[in-house]
């Protein structure tokens, strides 16, 4: 149906799109205090390792990172902590821990921005929304609504293509530098477009169509691959959640109460992530980490956003 380069580009689109789905997953889980994961730090008072090795692994790329041994992985980990030491004084405060995490985090919306954006049809560092169209799903069409178009079967998701565009289109003249891009594919990264994030969502959940979320649609909002969100007690604990997030109880989330659930106005993952690793590996309780500390730890920063999901391990030149 389609020609080895074009099946080639509906693969990086697809990623493309699997990269905003795990990012809105990994907000939604900030929001709602549970870290980078749905999966808890801790399962009755014990650290959750299994949380860490996940989110540190992936299932996809856990057998590459066996390759590692663990004596090696600490020591470059070690040399991770040397780069995280910015005052050289032998230990990692949560302000110089928060910083590495946000670097991480920057440079990987940069390094996954630039891996789109250089194939894709731009001219003169600018794209326009046809050319985006051509290149991602293969055909361009004015009226993607009309049953004849080649788009049709994609309308939905071209429409909310569409608004996130619009949005991340600054001085609106219709293109995107690659600036503006980064927040077409990153719009958590700007307050002009992070609202963007959390209408999707809504609209996943809002089965009825009515603008707000009901009770039976917010516990409805399971992973159908992990069995544990399709419990009994996945439900009840929704249930409760669901409770706390009506603010004015009057029986379903409208966009401010889905927002604050989301994309907390006050909320920073980076600070937040690192008062949870320091929290749990400063065993001598002086609010900061030494390097042993940290390798004393190792199982617990293989699993943390510090180490970019463990990539950084593997990526450094100086190792």
């Amino acid at each position: 149906m389609c020609t080895r380069e074009f099946w080639l580009m509906c693969n990086t689109f697809n990623m493309h799109f699997l990269r905003l789905q795990v990012m809105l997953s990994v907000m939604i889980a900030c929001s709602r205090g549970l870290s980078l994961s749905e999966l808890p730090h801790e399962v009755d008072g014990k650290h959750n390792e299994h949380y860490d090795h996940e989110v540190f692994l992936g299932k996809d790329n856990a057998a590459e990172f066996e390759q590692l041994t663990e004596e090696e992985s600490k020591r470059r980990l070690g040399l991770i902590v040397d780069k995280i030491d910015k005052d050289d004084d032998d230990k990692v405060s949560e302000v110089e821990l928060a910083d590495w995490i946000w670097y991480i985090r920057t440079s990987f919306v940069a390094n996954d921005t630039n891996q789109i954006w250089i194939q894709l049809d731009h001219e003169d560092g600018q794209l326009t929304w046809e050319n985006y169209l051509r290149k991602t799903f293969g055909h361009y069409h004015e009226n993607p609504e009309s049953p004849h178009s080649p788009l049709y079967k994609y309308r939905a998701r071209v429409k909310e293509e569409k608004r996130r565009w619009g949005l991340a289109d600054l001085n609106s003249d219709s293109v995107l530098t690659k600036t503006e891009f980064m927040y077409f594919v990153h719009p958590e990264e700007s307050k002009h477009t992070k609202d963007v994030i959390v209408l999707e969502y809504s609209e996943k959940l809002d089965r009825n169509g009515d603008g707000k979320i009901d009770i039976e649609e917010f516990v409805m909002d399971i992973n159908s691959h992990d069995p544990r969100t399709q419990t009994q007690q996945w439900k009840d604990l929704r249930r409760q959640e669901f409770g706390q997030r009506d603010k004015n109880k009057n029986g379903v989330l409208d966009f401010e109460e889905m927002k604050e659930w989301i994309s907390p106005e006050n909320y920073n993952p980076a600070k937040a992530e690192a008062h949870h690793l320091i929290n749990h590996a400063d065993t001598d309780k002086d609010g900061v980490l030494t390097k042993a500390e940290i390798i004393n730890s190792f199982n617990l920063f293989v699993g943390s956003q510090a180490l970019d999901y463990g990539d950084v391990l593997k990526k450094h030149d100086e190792f």
